[in-house]
């Protein structure tokens, strides 16, 4: 009798333990969007002429651990982004390859800020790099956000991923604006 009442006091701790502590659960795509970047300019040399051609570095979640950001989800809200800022375009001439390069994570705390370190390389027909660059983004989800650290987890690691995308589109959109030598040659 003892053993038995002791095995329901052991599972119903493990019980109250998993539903405290939550299960892991990777960053949704729909939320690492950033719904405030500006549509291109018609003029910019890379409206509608990019595709996305590879994305790394990224992990998937194990709901055991912690969350993560994926490589396929994080393509996923780069293409969502792109298309709604008038970038995207599956048989552009322009190919952006993408590098997760580190996505920095507390494994504690209140506030949860995560950083987010990627690298965005966009080639043209003849694979010449025409723009480069590594950007850094952070985000902090607040303990007001929600009681459980994983979700807090998850929702600081798309808030950073959100806004690296942000970081992203606005270099590129000046960068291929059509400068006046541009105009003069064309």
């Amino acid at each position: 009798m003892k053993s038995v009442v002791g095995f329901v006091r052991g599972i119903a701790f493990v019980a109250l333990v998993a539903v405290v502590a939550g299960c892991a659960s990777g960053a949704k795509p729909v939320a690492m969007v950033p719904t405030d970047a500006p549509a291109v300019a018609a003029d910019n040399k890379y409206r509608e002429q990019v595709k996305i051609t590879q994305v790394t570095g990224g992990e998937e979640t194990s709901p055991l651990w912690t969350s993560e950001i994926s490589s396929a989800d994080f393509k996923t809200a780069l293409e969502t982004a792109m298309s709604l800022a008038k970038f995207k375009n599956p048989a552009g001439s322009f190919s952006l390859q993408v590098q997760l390069i580190e996505i920095d994570q507390p494994l504690i705390g209140l506030s949860m800020t995560v950083g987010s370190k990627v690298k965005y390389t966009l080639t043209d027909a003849s694979d010449m790099v025409v723009f480069s660059e590594i950007v850094q983004a952070t985000h902090t989800a607040q303990f007001s956000e929600s009681f459980l650290a994983v979700e807090r987890l998850r929702l600081a690691n798309e808030g950073s991923a959100r806004a690296n995308i942000r970081e992203f589109l606005s270099p590129l959109e000046i960068h291929g604006q059509a400068s006046s030598n541009d105009a003069a040659t064309s």
